[in-house]
């Protein structure tokens, strides 16, 4: 008895933050069920029986732009159908792209403000980005990751902050060192000589994302999205509830005026929608091109992004996923991963 009274008060309590805390005007509650049954779902969710849970799912790791890491691994498997080499892997990825070759090398690179020598530093983040997936049937596929880690860094003049790319100090090993050795210089330009951006992400739902339509401008020459990529897709489910879309929006509107901030209002059910996304998975899902929460759109992206900054809300991997909303019995979730990343 008095485990269902607090739960009663907690759904007191979040009808009352949904009315305070995020601006919302006339809130409904979903007890205001026609029927009166005691054993609807909404008379349940009033007692704090239920509760309304917005499930992701997700597919894919990463912002999807560019090179994919265990597309690079598929394409360049010696003992596979594809058998690719590093340029073909590269090119693949980065259309209107050349190799290109630098005789007089750096160096070193500095990461976060730290310097270190070129060969080492190419090795420790090939190792950290995709050292745990190799052998030595990848070693195609590692030297398109050197090439794009050299592409890189080499764009922002060899000086990168420490979160932008991967790094460990564990020791990358024999194969990872050669192959640094066979491209040390290689790397990729655009037609009017400039270095390409070298970007890329672990794991892809079938075609790459459009650097515009990610992260909002005009695309990156080459990197229009589009390009097919062969890897089994991780796709990962994660749920959220009316607490959590408070605490995002919450975060969202800290330090914005009324007419900038997000407003929930009305049965939660409503909160939060996909308006649009561009089909990269299948014809009902791709990556979210814009995201309805409250009374504000913005990108799948943008929405991922957000995330990082809230406290106790999970994130989402990627901006290609799925959400609906349904009622579940008052208990933990977790996130689980239906179907493992390629080698993981």
């Amino acid at each position: 008895m008095r485990y269902r009274f607090l739960r009663a008060a907690v759904a007191v309590l979040l009808l009352i933050a949904v009315c305070f805390s995020v601006f919302a005007e006339g809130s409904t509650s979903p007890e205001n069920s026609t029927s009166g049954a005691e054993t609807s779902s909404a008379a349940q969710y009033a007692r704090g029986e239920l509760r309304g849970v917005y499930t992701f799912t997700v597919y894919g790791w990463g912002h999807g732009v560019g090179l994919s890491q265990m597309g690079a691994l598929v394409y360049g498997d010696s003992t596979g159908r594809f058998n690719w080499n590093h340029v073909q892997i590269l090119l693949h990825y980065y259309p209107q792209t050349h190799m290109a070759y630098d005789e007089d090398l750096p160096g070193s690179v500095a990461r976060g403000g730290v310097s270190y020598p070129l060969r080492d530093y190419l090795a420790h983040t090939t190792m950290a980005e995709i050292g745990g997936y190799i052998s030595q049937k990848h070693r195609e596929a590692v030297k398109a990751q050197i090439v794009a880690v050299y592409t890189f860094v080499r764009r922002h003049s060899f000086s990168v902050s420490a979160g932008s790319i991967a790094y460990t100090s564990k020791d990358p090993g024999g194969l990872i060192y050669a192959c640094v050795d066979e491209v040390l210089g290689q790397y990729l330009a655009y037609s009017d000589g400039s270095t390409a951006t070298g970007l890329f992400a672990a794991n892809y739902p079938t075609w790459t994302a459009g650097s515009g339509t990610t992260w909002g401008g005009g695309n990156y020459e080459g990197l229009e999205g589009g390009v097919y990529t062969p890897e089994k897709v991780s796709v990962r489910t994660v749920t959220m509830d009316a607490a959590d879309v408070i605490t995002i929006a919450n975060t969202y509107n800290a330090g914005r005026s009324n007419d900038q901030k997000i407003h929930l209002s009305g049965d939660p059910s409503g909160w939060m929608e996909i308006v649009a996304h561009d089909g990269a998975y299948s014809d009902n899902i791709g990556y979210v091109t814009k995201l309805r929460i409250g009374d504000k759109t913005m990108s799948g992206n943008a929405f991922r992004t957000l995330l990082f900054r809230v406290p106790g809300v999970p994130g989402l991997r990627c901006h290609c996923f799925s959400l609906r909303y349904d009622m579940r019995p008052y208990e933990a979730e977790t996130e689980t991963e239906s179907v493992s990343m390629q080698n993981e």
